[in-house]
């Protein structure tokens, strides 16, 4: 019944483009079963860790002592919010994991520094040399 079918296609499976066709499909379904198995290893893991009263992914704060980069982009944050980051970026990073006190303010200012580097990158590729 297959090879009816085969052949009622009128594909000819010797032919190296059909071959490499078919290796290439082969392979993109390998790697996608691939990713969706360590998807799953991971939720595996974590649903784990929550059912023996742990965190799912660590402390939820750093005992170390942040990097001065760190501090730079946290005091930009603060500046440019005033030292008063809203309520609903909190609870929206607290939600996403981020549950440090800095974090409203380094997310503040890491877009603030991202946002300078756009800007100067297009006035710079804008700019007649």
């Amino acid at each position: 019944m297959v090879n009816n079918w085969i052949e009622s296609i009128g594909i000819d499976w010797t032919q190296p483009q059909t071959l490499v066709a078919l290796l290439v499909f082969a392979s993109v379904v390998l790697v996608g079963l691939g990713i969706l198995f360590w998807r799953e290893q991971q939720h595996r893991a974590m649903s784990r860790r929550l059912a023996a009263g742990g965190l799912a992914y660590g402390p939820p704060f750093s005992a170390a002592r942040p990097r001065s980069a760190v501090r730079l982009v946290e005091k930009i944050g603060n500046f440019v919010s005033h030292g008063q980051s809203s309520t609903n970026l909190w609870e929206q990073l607290m939600q996403a994991g981020y549950r440090s006190r800095a974090a409203p303010a380094l997310y503040t200012g890491v877009k603030i520094l991202l946002f300078a580097a756009g800007l100067t990158s297009a006035a710079l590729l804008v700019a007649p040399h």
